[in-house]
């Protein structure tokens, strides 16, 4: 037995190419590839050796390795006894980039491997053999965005435990579920988890975008079980999975997913200015409603004397009317370059969210600006509109959990005050106002203190739907600039694999 001088697996003596890798063997024998340019170190990454320890001439490739996992085009990703390394191909020696070995030291690898080597596969593990070491697989979601460790390998880690094999091993079973499905060529294990939330010596429980499933470390590709999405559903798997795995240990969620960026459309614009514009403006309005509201309160006192008896000046009544008319006029004015703010600044955020990774959004930005004019469906749509754009611009959501994020009160009471603006109030002044005979007879004063009131209660609910809607533009244009930073900040982090 010989090991590979690319992947370091244990191969026979006579083979001319490697079986893991598929690498020449031929060609390397008494040639030395000229070493590339270190690399540019990522964020809790170690320095690998420098010298001759690292480059000297007699140094081989995979040098300090205990186990390859993961074999690319240029790198491949593997262990030491103390650390987790990226060994380059072509640079002979000690890995180019290391990390401690933890969990965290784990996920900071893998996820800088996988930037440089998107298409990887994985090695496959044998049980040793002629002194090969052996060691636990480090599984990763199949999307791309992640990877969790269900078994971190130890110093000296022992081949893996074989499950046994009994009345409980999976079996395609249509009451409890689908039959295992078939594993294609090349295929990774943990293909189609968004995350697992249960590990065991043999099988890992998690869930997909609409299903919980039960995955074979043995079995690359997807799920050997899969199971519905619901109450149903989990109770189902977890009491299939605990049969198998009485003994498994839950799998910490520490941190939070890296961006994905592979679904990203478009190109993100800041939405700061047209924000800043559609602030000022709502804050006109309700600077103005203020205004207006005092202007009626003047204007229910006449009533109110009028209905008592009291003589009422003609001056004084046309000076109360012109006061009504002027602040109407001029909030008039300002909602329309309000309305024409706000839809320019939801057009931009609900790019920008696609734009940032968001895979299944249902309002393109076009109709989520067009909902609030068609009638009747305005009552819900634009609602909905807004708590996805809500939920999306979340700066921790991934592509997918986006949909899981929670909403905010905000939403629902901003919601509230503006249908009472926009229906309920006005609809009650009109019937108000209009509750006079059919013979052509003016409103009575009682009737116009009925409908002065409603529109107070207008100008309220106008004033407080102004400034919830302030708030919510400032936090959504933060959190979808954070969201921004931290694509870049994650992106920026890697080099281009070569």
């Amino acid at each position: 037995m010989k090991r590979c001088p690319y992947c370091a697996e244990w191969i026979q003596d006579e083979a001319v190419k490697c079986r893991y890798c598929q690498s020449d063997l031929a060609a390397a024998e008494g040639s030395s590839v000229p070493a590339e340019p270190s690399r540019p170190l990522a964020p809790g990454s170690e320095s690998p050796p420098s010298g001759a320890e690292s480059r000297s001439p007699e140094a081989r490739p995979g040098e300090g390795a205990v186990r390859f996992s993961h074999s690319g085009f240029r790198y491949v990703l593997g262990y030491g006894r103390d650390f987790f390394g990226i060994w380059g191909r072509d640079q002979p020696g000690q890995p180019v980039e290391r990390y401690p070995r933890t969990d965290q030291g784990w996920a900071q690898a893998w996820n800088r491997f996988n930037a440089m080597e998107p298409q990887a596969v994985e090695v496959p593990e044998q049980p040793s053999s002629g002194g090969a070491p052996a060691a636990t697989t480090a599984t990763a979601g199949a999307s791309g965005s992640a990877a969790t460790m269900t078994s971190t390998p130890g110093p000296a880690a022992p081949a893996p435990i074989a499950a046994p094999q009994d009345a409980m091993a999976p079996v395609a079973d249509t009451s409890t579920g689908p039959a295992p499905e078939a594993s294609p060529s090349g295929a990774r294990i943990g293909e189609g988890a968004l995350r697992f939330s249960h590990s065991g010596t043999r099988y890992i429980l998690g869930y997909g975008q609409d299903f919980f499933g039960i995955w074979d470390r043995e079995t690359p590709g997807g799920p050997i079980m899969r199971f519905p999405r619901t109450d149903e559903g989990w109770s189902m798997t977890w009491n299939r999975f605990t049969a198998w795995e009485p003994k498994a240990i839950e799998v910490p969620l520490t941190g939070t997913a890296p961006p994905d960026v592979r679904v990203s459309t478009g190109t993100f614009r800041s939405g700061k200015t047209r924000a800043t514009w559609a602030v000022w403006l709502l804050g006109i309005i309700a600077a103005l409603t203020v205004v207006g509201f005092s202007f009626r309160l003047m204007e229910l006192d006449l009533l109110k004397r009028q209905e008592r008896g009291e003589v009422i000046s003609r001056s004084e009544a046309e000076a109360s009317d012109n006061r009504g008319a002027a602040i109407d006029l001029a909030i008039g004015a300002v909602a329309i370059a309000t309305i024409v703010a706000w839809c320019m600044w939801q057009h931009r955020s609900h790019a920008n969210v696609r734009a940032l990774g968001t895979a299944d959004v249902k309002f393109t930005p076009r109709w989520a600006v067009g909902w609030w004019f068609i009638p009747i469906a305005n009552v819900v749509q634009p609602f909905r509109a807004m708590s996805e754009l809500w939920k999306a611009s979340d700066p921790e959501a991934g592509a997918v959990d986006w949909k899981g994020k929670p909403s905010t009160v905000l939403l629902a009471i901003w919601w509230a005050a503006w249908l009472l603006r926009v229906y309920v109030f006005p609809s009650l002044a009109f019937n108000a106002a209009g509750a006079f005979s059919t013979a052509g007879e003016h409103p009575s004063v009682a009737d116009l203190i009925v409908r002065d009131r409603y529109i107070l209660g207008g100008d309220a609910a106008t004033t407080l739907a102004a400034v919830l809607a302030i708030m919510l533009v400032r936090r959504i244009t933060a959190r979808l600039e954070a969201k921004h930073q931290r694509m870049s900040a994650w992106t920026g982090s890697f080099p281009q694999a070569g």
